[in-house]
């Protein structure tokens, strides 16, 4: 028998694996254009990124899932349920939520697009609580619904350093040439990313991060998710992770991972962390 509803996101979510066992999310991911040909994201091997990211030059292009692969993942998901909540990265940033959209229209099927307006885990916790009412039986409203409220309660703030990829796509307003090589703290507010802070040291930057985290979670209790990429060391992020402990209320455990491959092109060298407040 099929469900109501089945929910489908973008790789940009990065949801940790482990949050991922025995819950039915479907994905779909961009493509990476290497000198060699066309990889879908989420096939591509990490180590032959990482040896592109360190040698070539230009760096890779990206493009947002066609029309055509939007309509493959729909008709795959809808195999077991009668709808699908399709929830994507702010549109504000890429065209996945206008692709998704154009993409539903091309047949009549019956697909909800929500704008998370948001990116990376944060995203990711509106599409597991989506995917968790969703798999209790949830119909397309209370699907809907709980989307909406987590969004209220997610947040994302980016410790990045700028490099050229990052500056000329001008997914970050404010982001200028003259700010390559110091450290920029970002947060997503409203669906759109915003410089909070250029700081000459990583250290000021993570303490602009913690102001920013203490304000909006207001000593609540979150969950939380940090995507690190392959640059950052581990010893960076695990002090990064002691300071966050010692300034909020974390619940365990604190989740992490590499992170979307895209981002790794486009951020280059970034921390993402994500929060999700606790109901009151």
């Amino acid at each position: 028998m099929k469900k109501e509803v089945s929910v489908l996101t973008d790789l940009f979510c990065e949801i940790p694996g482990e949050l991922l066992k025995g819950v039915d999310i479907g994905f779909i991911g961009g493509d990476v254009l290497l000198r060699n040909g066309s990889h879908r994201e989420d096939s591509i091997s990490w180590l032959l990124l990482k040896a592109v990211l360190l040698k070539e030059s230009p760096l890779p292009k990206t493009s947002a899932p066609t029309p055509g692969v939007f309509l493959d993942k729909y008709h795959e998901r809808l195999t077991g349920a009668k709808s699908v909540f399709s929830i994507h990265i702010s549109s504000e940033l890429t065209g996945t939520v206008n692709g998704a959209r154009f993409a539903s229209s091309l047949e009549t099927l019956p697909v909800e697009v929500f704008d998370s307006r948001t990116m990376g885990m944060a995203e990711g916790f509106i599409a597991l609580e989506a995917a968790r009412v969703a798999n209790l039986g949830g119909s397309m409203q209370e699907v809907r619904e709980i989307a909406g409220k987590t969004s209220s309660r997610v947040g994302l703030g980016i410790l990045a350093y700028p490099q050229k990829p990052m500056i000329e796509s001008r997914r970050f307003p404010g982001l200028e040439e003259r700010l390559t090589g110091e450290t920029v703290f970002i947060s997503m507010n409203g669906g759109f990313a915003r410089i909070e802070n250029s700081c000459v040291s990583s250290e000021e930057a993570s303490e602009a991060l913690l102001r920013w985290l203490k304000v909006n979670t207001n000593s609540s209790k979150v969950r939380m998710a940090i995507a690190a990429d392959w640059r950052i060391a581990k010893e960076e992020r695990f002090k990064l992770l002691e300071k966050i402990r010692s300034s909020i209320n974390i619940g365990d455990p604190v989740y992490t991972n590499l992170g979307s491959p895209i981002w790794s092109i486009h951020l280059g060298k970034a921390v993402r962390v994500a929060y999700l407040l606790d109901e009151v």
